[in-house]
């Protein structure tokens, strides 16, 4: 089963979001399972795990203290394009923190989760 995974958080924070995220992740692999990750990059933080999806931040802070940095993930189309190569069999937005302003503008990598869902059918 190929599950992608959406959240506002992910590593460097760690919180119990991203220990759930750990815990699914690493029992997702015990049973064979694919899986991509799709967060926000944080500063001075690199990674080169090409499960993990990072999307630019809007205010590029370090996290600290329980606040970590929300992006404004934009383009749905050409995100679902991304994650529909991956032929996703589950798409789980475990981290829906973001904000609805108006006017279709959301904020958070949840949202977009729910969208490409949405979009991918």
């Amino acid at each position: 089963m190929h599950i992608v995974i959406f959240s506002d958080c992910y590593h460097p924070v760690l919180n119990g979001v991203v220990i759930s995220i750990d815990t699914f992740k690493n029992e997702l692999q015990k049973r064979g399972h694919q899986f991509r990750i799709v967060t926000t990059r944080c500063p001075d933080y690199h990674q080169n795990d090409p499960q993990v999806i990072r999307f630019k931040p809007l205010l590029p802070f370090k996290p600290k203290g329980g606040l970590y940095p929300i992006a404004r993930p934009q383009f749905v189309n050409w995100q679902a394009g991304r994650i529909a190569h991956f032929r996703p069999d589950l798409i789980h937005s475990q981290h829906t923190i973001g904000l609805y302003l108006g006017n279709g503008w959301e904020i958070g990598v949840g949202f977009l989760g729910l969208k490409v869902a949405k979009k991918l059918g």
